[in-house]
Protein backbone atom coordinates (compact mmCIF):
# COMPACT_ATOMS: atom_id res chain seq x y z
CA UNK A 1 0.00 0.00 0.00
CA UNK A 2 1.34 3.43 -0.87
CA UNK A 3 1.55 6.43 1.40
CA UNK A 4 -0.83 9.21 0.34
CA UNK A 5 0.43 12.20 2.27
CA UNK A 6 0.09 14.72 -0.54
CA UNK A 7 -2.67 12.99 -2.52
CA UNK A 8 -5.71 15.12 -3.34
CA UNK A 9 -8.93 14.21 -1.60
CA UNK A 10 -12.38 15.51 -0.77
CA UNK A 11 -14.66 15.00 2.21
CA UNK A 12 -17.84 13.03 1.48
CA UNK A 13 -20.89 15.12 2.47
CA UNK A 14 -22.80 12.02 3.57
CA UNK A 15 -20.38 9.91 5.62
CA UNK A 16 -17.86 12.72 6.34
CA UNK A 17 -14.93 10.47 5.42
CA UNK A 18 -11.85 11.47 3.45
CA UNK A 19 -12.14 10.09 -0.10
CA UNK A 20 -9.27 10.27 -2.56
CA UNK A 21 -10.16 11.38 -6.08
CA UNK A 22 -8.75 8.27 -7.69
CA UNK A 23 -11.00 6.13 -5.46
CA UNK A 24 -14.28 7.62 -6.72
CA UNK A 25 -16.51 5.15 -8.55
CA UNK A 26 -18.30 7.01 -11.37
CA UNK A 27 -18.43 10.10 -9.19
CA UNK A 28 -19.80 8.21 -6.17
CA UNK A 29 -18.24 7.73 -2.76
CA UNK A 30 -16.86 4.17 -2.50
CA UNK A 31 -17.90 3.93 1.17
CA UNK A 32 -21.53 5.07 1.19
CA UNK A 33 -22.39 5.51 -2.51
CA UNK A 34 -23.26 9.18 -2.14
CA UNK A 35 -23.03 11.17 -5.40
CA UNK A 36 -20.36 13.84 -5.22
CA UNK A 37 -21.33 17.23 -6.60
CA UNK A 38 -19.71 18.20 -9.90
CA UNK A 39 -18.51 21.49 -8.43
CA UNK A 40 -16.53 19.78 -5.70
CA UNK A 41 -14.78 17.37 -8.06
CA UNK A 42 -14.07 19.88 -10.82
CA UNK A 43 -12.62 22.45 -8.42
CA UNK A 44 -10.35 19.78 -6.96
CA UNK A 45 -9.23 18.63 -10.41
CA UNK A 46 -8.51 22.20 -11.46
CA UNK A 47 -6.37 22.53 -8.38
CA UNK A 48 -4.44 19.37 -9.27
CA UNK A 49 -3.64 20.18 -12.90
CA UNK A 50 -2.90 23.79 -13.69
CA UNK A 51 -2.88 25.13 -17.23
CA UNK A 52 0.91 25.45 -17.32
CA UNK A 53 1.24 21.83 -16.25
CA UNK A 54 -0.94 20.68 -19.14
CA UNK A 55 1.38 22.40 -21.62
CA UNK A 56 4.39 20.63 -20.10
CA UNK A 57 2.59 17.28 -20.14
CA UNK A 58 1.80 17.68 -23.83
CA UNK A 59 5.38 18.74 -24.57
CA UNK A 60 6.73 15.71 -22.69
CA UNK A 61 4.39 13.43 -24.61
CA UNK A 62 5.56 14.66 -28.01
CA UNK A 63 9.24 14.54 -27.01
CA UNK A 64 8.77 11.01 -25.72
CA UNK A 65 6.85 9.96 -28.84
CA UNK A 66 9.51 11.40 -31.19
CA UNK A 67 12.45 9.72 -29.48
CA UNK A 68 10.58 6.46 -28.91
CA UNK A 69 9.92 6.25 -32.66
CA UNK A 70 13.69 6.53 -33.22
CA UNK A 71 14.31 3.63 -30.84
CA UNK A 72 15.78 5.51 -27.89
CA UNK A 73 15.37 3.73 -24.56
CA UNK A 74 12.64 5.19 -22.32
CA UNK A 75 15.12 5.76 -19.49
CA UNK A 76 17.30 7.99 -21.71
CA UNK A 77 14.22 9.94 -22.84
CA UNK A 78 13.11 10.53 -19.26
CA UNK A 79 16.62 11.69 -18.32
CA UNK A 80 16.57 14.24 -21.16
CA UNK A 81 13.11 15.46 -20.10
CA UNK A 82 14.19 15.83 -16.47
CA UNK A 83 17.34 17.74 -17.49
CA UNK A 84 15.16 19.98 -19.62
CA UNK A 85 12.82 20.65 -16.70
CA UNK A 86 15.74 21.41 -14.39
CA UNK A 87 17.15 23.93 -16.87
CA UNK A 88 13.79 25.66 -17.25
CA UNK A 89 13.14 25.73 -13.49
CA UNK A 90 16.56 27.18 -12.69
CA UNK A 91 16.05 30.05 -15.12
CA UNK A 92 13.02 32.31 -15.34
CA UNK A 93 12.94 32.17 -19.13
CA UNK A 94 13.37 29.38 -21.64
CA UNK A 95 17.10 28.75 -22.08
CA UNK A 96 18.69 29.12 -25.47
CA UNK A 97 20.49 25.79 -25.39
CA UNK A 98 18.05 22.94 -25.04
CA UNK A 99 20.42 20.30 -26.33
CA UNK A 100 20.04 16.54 -26.34
CA UNK A 101 22.42 13.68 -27.10
CA UNK A 102 21.03 10.16 -27.23
CA UNK A 103 22.16 6.73 -28.35
CA UNK A 104 19.86 5.09 -30.87
CA UNK A 105 20.01 1.56 -32.25
CA UNK A 106 21.56 0.96 -35.66
CA UNK A 107 19.28 -0.26 -38.43
CA UNK A 108 20.28 -2.96 -40.91
CA UNK A 109 21.83 -0.54 -43.37
CA UNK A 110 23.91 1.10 -40.65
CA UNK A 111 25.27 -2.26 -39.52
CA UNK A 112 26.72 -3.18 -42.92
CA UNK A 113 27.93 0.13 -44.31
CA UNK A 114 31.25 1.82 -43.61
CA UNK A 115 31.06 4.57 -41.00
CA UNK A 116 33.48 7.26 -39.83
CA UNK A 117 34.08 7.71 -36.12
CA UNK A 118 33.32 11.27 -35.03
CA UNK A 119 36.06 11.22 -32.35
CA UNK A 120 39.10 9.56 -33.95
CA UNK A 121 37.96 9.98 -37.60
CA UNK A 122 38.82 6.35 -38.45
CA UNK A 123 36.65 4.23 -40.70
CA UNK A 124 34.94 1.20 -39.21
CA UNK A 125 32.31 -1.26 -40.30
CA UNK A 126 31.28 -3.45 -37.37
CA UNK A 127 30.18 -2.41 -33.88
CA UNK A 128 30.18 1.06 -32.45
CA UNK A 129 27.36 3.37 -31.46
CA UNK A 130 24.94 5.59 -33.33
CA UNK A 131 24.33 8.90 -31.58
CA UNK A 132 21.66 11.48 -32.40
CA UNK A 133 22.20 15.01 -31.14
CA UNK A 134 20.56 18.33 -31.67
CA UNK A 135 18.76 21.24 -30.08
CA UNK A 136 15.10 21.54 -29.12
CA UNK A 137 15.08 25.17 -30.30
CA UNK A 138 15.84 24.14 -33.87
CA UNK A 139 14.11 21.39 -35.78
CA UNK A 140 17.26 19.74 -37.12
CA UNK A 141 19.21 16.94 -35.55
CA UNK A 142 22.42 15.22 -36.61
CA UNK A 143 23.64 11.67 -36.42
CA UNK A 144 27.19 10.60 -35.63
CA UNK A 145 28.90 7.28 -35.20
CA UNK A 146 31.46 6.31 -32.57
CA UNK A 147 33.71 3.25 -32.98
CA UNK A 148 34.27 0.61 -30.31
CA UNK A 149 37.77 1.90 -29.49
CA UNK A 150 36.58 5.38 -28.53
Amino acid sequence: MTVRINAHHIICPSCQEKVFLDELVSGHCPLCGCMMEEGEISSELEHIIERSDIAWIIFHYFVFKKFDALGVSPLQILQVISQLENQCESEFHIPRKLEFRLEIPMNRLDRVRIKRCSKCRKLFMIGGKKIIFGNFNSNDSKIEYICQNC
